[in-house]
C-alpha cells in the first residue's frame, strides 16, 4: 500500500478555525522599558513561562515586580510568591505596584505549599499558591484577561524532606526536579488558556571543575530550560555613582540583558538598561544606547535627532522622549524601527 493511501491530507493554517489547538499568544505585559520590549518581540507572553536569571543583585527581581505593575494597568491581577522573602512593601511601591488592586503577595515554605497553598486546621489559608491563584482569578476575571505570576525564586524553594532533614542532597534534589516537572506538565495548559504571565527567577550557580563552555548551572533539573518560552539573562555591568558632596553615592546599575532563549520570535538579542534604586528601569538612556548602537540617531546631551528613513530628521528632547512613548501611536513606530534593526 502506498504512503499516499494511508496519510491524511495536510491541512492550511486557515483550516484549523477558531477552536483549534494551535497556540497564540492574545496579550504580552511590557517591560517598562520600549528597548527590553524589543528584546522579548513584545514582553512577557502570557500563557506562557518565563524564566529570568543572572547573578545576585542584577535586577531580577525588580524586573519581575515590574511586570506586576504593568498587567495591573492592564486591567488583570498579580501574585507575587516570595520564598526568598526578601522583599518589603516599599520594593513593591517604589517599582508601581498598587498593594490595593489584586496584588496577592505570598511566601510559601515548601515546593508543595507554592503550588497548591497550605491551610491551618482551621482551614484558614495560610498560603494560597498558584493553583488556587490561576482558578481564583479565572472565577473572577475570566480567562481572557491577562495576569502575573511571578515565583521569585527557584533556587530559593525548599522541600518538606529538606525542611525535615529526611534523606541526603543526592535524594532530594532530584526529588526536587522530579516533583516540578510534573507540575510543568500538568499547569502549562491551564496557563495557556488562562492567559497568565508565569515568570520565575532562578539563581546562576557555577559549574565545579569546568575549565570551557558555559559554566553557568541553573537549580531546579532540567524542566524549566525546556518549559521556558523565553530565558533572560542579567548582569550586572557596573555601578551607578552620583556625587553628593563630597562622596560618590552608588545610585543604581547598569545591566545587560540577554535573551538566550525565545521560542516565540527570534533569541539573542541584547540590550542595557541603567536599573536605579528605588526609582527602576531608566527607559530613556536604554532606548538612547540603542538608537546610537544601530546608528538610527544622533544623541547629543539634550536630544535625540533621528536619521533612519522612517523618521528622519526629527529631534526630541532627551526629558521628553518618557513622555513621548506613551502614545500608543509613537511606541509602535519606535518599536518597529527598533525591532527592524535587529533584523539580519
Amino acid at each position: 500500500m502506498s504512503s499516499k493511501n494511508i496519510m491524511p491530507e495536510p491541512k492550511r493554517m486557515q483550516d484549523f478555525g477558531e477552536d483549534s489547538l494551535l497556540p497564540s499568544v492574545k496579550y504580552w505585559v511590557p517591560t517598562g522599558n520600549l528597548a527590553l520590549d524589543v528584546v522579548l518581540h513584545g514582553g512577557w507572553p502570557c500563557g506562557r513561562f518565563s524564566m529570568v536569571y543572572g547573578a545576585e543583585a542584577s535586577g531580577k527581581s525588580a524586573l519581575a515586580a515590574i511586570a506586576c505593575s504593568q498587567v495591573q494597568k492592564m486591567g488583570g491581577p498579580a501574585y507575587y510568591s516570595d520564598p526568598e522573602t526578601t522583599v518589603d512593601e516599599d520594593f513593591f511601591t517604589d517599582l508601581g505596584v498598587n498593594l490595593d488592586k489584586d496584588f496577592f503577595y505570598d511566601s510559601p515554605g515548601t515546593l508543595t505549599d507554592l503550588f497548591e497553598g497550605r491551610d491551618d486546621k482551621e482551614g484558614n489559608v495560610i498560603v494560597y499558591g498558584i493553583d488556587r491563584f490561576v482558578e481564583w482569578k479565572n472565577n473572577t476575571y475570566g480567562k481572557d484577561v491577562p495576569a502575573v505570576v511571578v515565583w521569585d525564586s527557584i533556587a530559593a524553594t525548599t522541600t518538606q524532606e529538606e525542611l525535615d532533614d529526611r534523606g541526603t542532597e543526592e535524594r532530594q534534589y532530584p526529588d526536587f526536579a522530579r516533583y516540578l516537572s510534573g507540575k510543568f506538565r500538568t499547569s502549562v495548559r491551564s496557563w495557556a488558556e488562562s492567559n497568565i504571565a508565569v515568570i520565575a527567577v532562578n539563581q546562576v550557580r557555577t559549574k565545579i571543575g569546568i575549565s570551557f563552555g558555559d559554566k553557568k548551572a541553573l537549580y531546579g533539573g532540567k524542566a524549566p530550560n525546556f518549559y521556558a518560552s523565553v530565558k533572560l539573562y542579567l548582569n550586572d555591568k557596573s555601578k551607578i555613582r552620583v556625587k553628593k558632596g563630597n562622596f560618590k553615592i552608588v545610585a543604581g546599575e547598569n545591566i545587560e540583558a540577554l535573551c538566550e532563549k525565545h521560542k516565540l520570535g527570534v533569541p539573542f538579542r541584547f540590550c542595557e538598561f541603567p536599573l536605579m534604586f528605588n526609582h527602576g528601569m531608566d527607559q530613556t538612556k536604554s532606548v538612547c544606547s540603542m538608537l546610537k548602537g544601530f546608528k538610527l540617531a544622533d544623541i547629543t546631551s539634550t536630544n535625540i535627532k533621528f536619521t533612519c528613513e522612517e523618521m528622519k530628521g526629527e529631534v526630541i528632547a532627551k526629558k521628553d522622549l518618557d513622555d513621548w512613548l506613551k502614545d500608543e501611536d509613537n511606541y509602535w513606530e519606535l518599536y518597529d524601527i527598533l525591532n527592524d534593526a535587529f533584523v539580519v
